[in-house]
């Protein structure tokens, strides 16, 4: 029962499903939330699963135009809007306070334009040159596997929402999100090589946020998310 409202809450956090309202209040299903997070990237695989299925007689350019919009969709853009407002804040000469401004400024910048643009780009590339569509559920998995990883290993911006919404995971719910994310990999023969990509991104990623912004934010949660699953979705292609 824990692990299934620790779902309903990651789910709820994640996408645009609908959840029984009193997930939103449940402390003990928010413990729970972030070691779900590679099920809720199982979830969303299979929407796009199904959608590849559908469209198997469709060209694969219009497929691979529908299939990176699915995610977007389901996700409400959650994802891409914390890679836009790292980039305009990266992207911002100055302090690190004032590339963090920078963040909050609900003004799209040239460097956040640039990183959507690009992530969508690669997303369409990637998925028309797919052979295996198990590379579908393959990245939006580390994806989330990425962000319950990183708010496990780095210590998260005291001044930030996203502490209150998803505590990090314990160190045994972390061990349990690894494993759904290591059986998942191993649909995929390169998916070990995705799952290492994953890693490093995890591993460097904070760091250099950190360093350049001050502090690790739900944008740059986002960020990662974004990253890893571009890598993912390349390392899968070719």
């Amino acid at each position: 029962m824990r692990l299934l409202r620790g779902f309903l809450s990651a789910l709820g956090f994640l996408t645009v499903c609908p959840v029984p309202a009193s997930i939103h209040t449940d402390d003990r299903a928010r413990r729970w939330s972030a070691a779900c997070f590679p099920l809720v990237g199982i979830a969303l695989g299979l929407a796009s699963l199904a959608l590849w299925a559908a469209l198997r007689g469709a060209e694969p350019l219009v497929r691979a135009v529908a299939l990176a919009l699915l995610p977007v969709l389901l996700t409400r853009a959650l994802h891409l809007d914390g890679l836009a407002d790292t980039l305009d804040g990266l992207g911002r000469f100055g302090s690190a306070t004032a590339k963090r401004a920078a963040m909050r400024d609900p003004r799209l910048g040239a460097f956040g334009v640039l990183a959507l643009v690009f992530d969508i780009l690669a997303r369409v590339v990637a998925v028309a040159a797919l052979a295996r569509p198990a590379a579908l559920v393959i990245a939006p998995v580390l994806g989330r596997w990425s962000l319950a990883a990183a708010l496990r290993r780095v210590p998260y911006d005291p001044t930030g929402k996203l502490r209150a919404a998803v505590p990090p995971p314990s160190r045994g719910g972390l061990a349990a999100a690894t494993l759904v994310a290591v059986a998942v990999c191993l649909t995929h023969p390169r998916g070990l090589l995705a799952l290492v990509v994953a890693a490093l991104l995890i591993w460097r990623w904070p760091v250099f946020i950190r360093r350049r912004l001050g502090a690790l934010s739900g944008d740059s949660l986002g960020a990662l998310n974004e990253l890893v699953e571009v890598g993912a979705l390349l390392v899968l292609t070719y």
